[in-house]
């Protein structure tokens, strides 16, 4: 099995990975018959917590979506987020604002999401165990 090339890391392609994940989510939240708005609608400040969760991703690309939420819960008390029935960015209110194992199956599976595209876009699987390189 041959792994992926690794892609740059620069902002421009941090903002992309933000972006392909984000529209990731839009569609799975559709789906779940979710609203979220598209990246093109976003505010300035909910680009720039999709950035900084792909910068997060890179940093730590072997915390798990666990590890991952808890740095984003952490982040989004500072910003003023709390805990809401439905995402609401003007209020400031959030669905997921809640220890991991509280979160449903949705939840989780927009963080696992969000973490597999943005290691998968740069290259950044996590390295092969002895078995995976016995099976190369």
């Amino acid at each position: 099995m041959t792994r992926a090339r690794r892609l740059a890391i620069t902002d421009e392609n941090i903002e992309t990975a933000a972006k392909i994940a984000h529209q990731a989510i839009v569609a799975y939240s559709a789906a779940q018959n979710e609203h979220r708005d598209p990246w093109t609608e976003l505010t300035d400040e909910a680009k720039l917590a999709a950035i900084k969760g792909v910068k997060a991703v890179i940093e730590n690309r072997e915390a798990t979506a666990e590890e991952h939420h808890n740095k984003w819960l952490s982040i989004m008390a500072k910003t003023g987020y709390t805990l809401g029935p439905i995402l609401d960015a003007k209020a400031k209110r959030h669905p997921a604002l809640l220890p991991w194992d509280m979160l449903g199956a949705y939840h989780k599976g927009k963080g696992n999401m969000f973490i597999a595209i943005v290691r998968t876009f740069f290259g950044l699987e996590p390295e092969p165990t002895a078995v995976d390189k016995a099976s190369e």
